[in-house]
């Protein structure tokens, strides 16, 4: 029998308590099961640790990690050295995802044959919500079309520029599936941000794509 794919589902914490546990009820309740959802405490002063451990006793795919506080990237870094998962997905600590989301991903992963899949997201305001498209449709790309999302992630030309936060949606890790195998093979990870100010995100999607 095939074996279904795995999900390996990366969460960096630091200091998130109020918003953590509608994070992981949103993905301990994916209709996609076959996952592993690995949390990294990035030296969180307030509960989110506490939260973890408790979550982490309830369900067994849930992996979480204490370290000294070293940010993001570091965290993310912890968690893609021990993901086991065919595919790769990143949730921030104070984010949530629709329950169908991975089994959604994995689809559209599977019946093309992808590499990457990224798909819309929305942001919540204290008084409304805004929904945000990076793509009016569905659309696969080819590798080759795939540099000209490099070029849009590095800046934006004429129309685009009506619709900078489509240029963020395609830079953050948030949002998308990516294959682990690739990003093994390359040694793909994570700048440190003391090395490079920001913009962390953008450039590990860079070198995917690459």
């Amino acid at each position: 029998m095939e074996q279904t794919p795995k999900v390996s589902i990366i969460v960096p914490i630091y200091n998130v308590e109020p918003y953590l546990r509608q994070c992981l009820d949103s993905l301990v309740n994916q209709t996609y099961k076959h996952i592993e959802i690995i949390c990294v405490d990035d030296g969180s002063v307030d509960a989110s640790g506490v939260i973890l451990d408790e979550y982490a006793k309830a369900d067994n795919r849930i992996i979480v990690i204490h370290t000294v506080n070293s940010g993001v990237s570091s965290a993310r870094n912890t968690a893609l050295y021990i993901a086991s998962g065919q595919y790769i997905m990143f949730v921030d600590g104070d984010d949530w995802i629709d329950v169908c989301t991975c089994e959604n991903a994995v689809f559209k992963a599977e019946e093309h044959a992808a590499d990457l899949v990224m798909w819309p997201y929305i942001r919540e305001f204290p008084n409304h919500s805004a929904p945000k498209a990076i793509f009016p449709e569905e659309k696969p790309f080819t590798s080759a079309e795939c540099r000209e999302l490099q070029r849009r992630m590095i800046g934006l030309l004429g129309t685009e520029l009506a619709l900078p936060e489509n240029a963020d949606a395609l830079c953050t890790v948030w949002g998308k599936l990516y294959l682990r195998e690739l990003i093994a093979q390359n040694d793909i990870r994570f700048t440190d941000l003391r090395r490079i100010g920001t913009y962390e995100d953008g450039l590990f999607n860079l070198h995917y794509l690459s």
